[in-house]
């Protein structure tokens, strides 16, 4: 979906135009330099996003670790175990 911008005009208020007819490249290339600008942003916010959830991963596999390390010496076998 192409985004949409104002721009003001010198005989009255702001009107709404498209981008793509904002390039000053015609064709697929005044299209193609539209999507690097989007994708270039998108991609730099979608990077963050993934470095956020990898430090989240880390300390929850760092803290699931320590639990798992104490509660392991308090396993033991059930008595069935020895009897049947």
């Amino acid at each position: 979906m192409p985004s949409l911008t104002k721009e003001s005009s010198t005989n009255g208020p702001a009107t709404t135009k498209n981008l793509f007819h904002a390039t000053r490249l015609p064709g697929w290339a005044g299209i193609e330099e539209h999507f690097m600008k989007y994708d270039s942003s998108v991609m730099k916010d979608f990077a963050d996003d993934i470095d956020t959830l990898l430090v989240f991963a880390a300390l929850f596999s760092a803290i699931l670790t320590t639990f798992v390390v104490q509660t392991y010496q308090l396993l033991q076998l059930s008595d069935s175990f020895f009897t049947n």
